[in-house]
């Protein structure tokens, strides 16, 4: 009986182990990233920068999230990002003239974010390393 009790306890814990998570409806990972967050950019063209983005959800993909004032382009301009996980991914876009596409990740608990980009304007790329944070 004595060995009976500790089989039964292991049988039992891993019977609980497996229990499939059920997922949230509303979760939405887009909403770590909703909001403002300050800006310190290294460009080769224009130096070290520093200024306010504000990051909103995309209306039309639940993996798209819209960012005014990328590259300090202005409160007025949009730039598309999709997030997958802690990356961000910068596709390929023209804003204000200018072609601009990278990457980026976040820590795990999404209070900073590392960006690697290019912007060219036509007079060339200019490559830029970016940190955000809260």
């Amino acid at each position: 009986m004595k060995r009976l009790i500790p089989f039964c306890t292991a049988i039992a814990f891993l019977l609980i182990a497996c229990e499939e998570e059920v997922p949230d409806p509303n979760f939405d990972l887009r909403d770590d990233y909703t909001g403002s967050w300050v800006v310190e950019e290294n460009a080769n063209f224009f130096g070290a920068q520093a200024y306010a983005v504000e990051v909103t959800k995309s209306d039309t993909s639940d993996t798209e999230i819209w960012v005014s004032n990328f590259y300090g382009l202005g409160s007025s301009t949009i730039t598309s990002m999709n997030v997958v996980d802690n990356s961000l991914v910068i596709p390929l876009q023209t804003v204000s003239g200018s072609d601009i596409s990278g990457t980026g990740q976040s820590d795990l608990d999404v209070t900073s974010i590392s960006f690697t980009y290019g912007v060219d304007d036509g007079s060339g790329v200019d490559n830029c390393t970016a940190t955000w944070t809260r």
